[in-house]
């Protein structure tokens, strides 16, 4: 199955030099990639470095001496959602035998066999559109496994949440891939969107297959969000300044009104438009309050089923 890789790239440092390193070194001959540099300018010594070592690695790697690499570059900035997008629709159009295609990272790190799993499961399970290789962390090179399946605690798994970062970075069908909303927290809207059609499969594998790699002074902020996703020219008052909750809220609504009302798919009914936003807005103080409430009371009067 004819895979590729599409790179949103800003930075040229050394994570993007082990990054790119291993996402060259998969393990597998039908891997394409496609490397989309968000205006990346090469004009000041240490990236005329960085840029040098990137061209020796690239020029001594099987992808490029076959062919398997196209490289872009965009004139201005663009931000990570529409960098994304950007390569999402080139993907489509300039690629059209590709079935599978996954992200990669200007700082993250690949196991070569990535793809091992994810081509078992989508040659074998035709309604699969997700499958989510054995993720883990890289924290101040402490590394540590995420057990993804696990920490889902409802049935409806299309509720990302705090995983949509892990999630996001599977493997999935090109062909039926959305382009990012011009949302905060885009990957969680679009899983949630995504799941409710689409199976999810997740490895589970003592060996990890992607490291995330954080800081652990670095913590999920809004701001940098808000920094990073958008350019200064892409930037309205909307995008960064309505609570992100209701941008998906408003985004849901109209995808429910247009596939679940007026297109009667019984994927996007109300109860998954109500319980998607209700998983959203359940860590909303108040909520989270009454939720804690009537946990403690059902705890109460149903001693056994609650009992370890």
């Amino acid at each position: 199955m004819k895979t590729l890789c599409v790179v949103p790239i800003r930075n040229l440092n050394d994570a993007f030099l082990k990054s790119i390193h291993t996402l060259f070194s998969i393990n597998y001959t039908h891997l394409f990639f496609l490397l989309c540099f968000d205006n990346v300018r090469i004009e000041d010594s240490d990236y005329q470095l960085y840029w040098n070592k990137f061209e020796k690695l690239l020029f001594s790697v099987d992808p490029w001496l076959e062919g398997k690499v196209i490289m872009i570059n965009s004139i201005e900035h663009n931000g990570y959602i529409l960098n994304c997008n950007v390569g999402i629709q080139l993907a489509k159009s300039s690629f059209p035998p590709a079935e599978l295609f996954f992200f990669g990272s200007d700082h993250d790190l690949w196991h070569r066999d990535f793809l091992n799993y994810p081509l078992k499961v989508f040659s074998d399970q035709l309604e699969v559109g997700l499958v989510v290789p054995q993720m883990g962390n890289n924290v101040d090179n402490r590394i540590s496994k995420i057990v993804l399946h696990n920490q889902i605690k409802t049935s409806l798994n299309q509720f990302s949440g705090k995983d949509s970062g892990y999630e996001i970075m599977g493997v999935f069908r090109l062909n039926e891939f959305p382009l990012f909303s011009n949302v905060l927290l885009p990957d969680r809207l679009l899983l949630s969107i995504y799941k409710a059609k689409h199976k999810v499969c997740y490895e589970t594998s003592a060996q990890i297959k992607y490291l995330r790699r954080k800081s652990g002074v670095d913590k999920f902020s809004i701001k940098r969000q808000r920094r990073n996703l958008w350019s200064e020219k892409h930037r309205t008052f909307y995008r960064q300044f309505t609570p992100w909750r209701l941008q998906h809220l408003f985004k849901l609504f109209r995808v429910y009104s247009y596939h679940g009302i007026l297109k009667w798919n019984n994927a996007y009914n109300l109860s998954w438009f109500l319980w998607t936003n209700f998983y959203n807005f359940r860590s909303v103080k108040p909520i989270k309050f009454w939720i804690k409430k009537k946990r403690d009371l059902q705890k109460l009067l149903y001693p056994k089923k609650y009992h370890n």
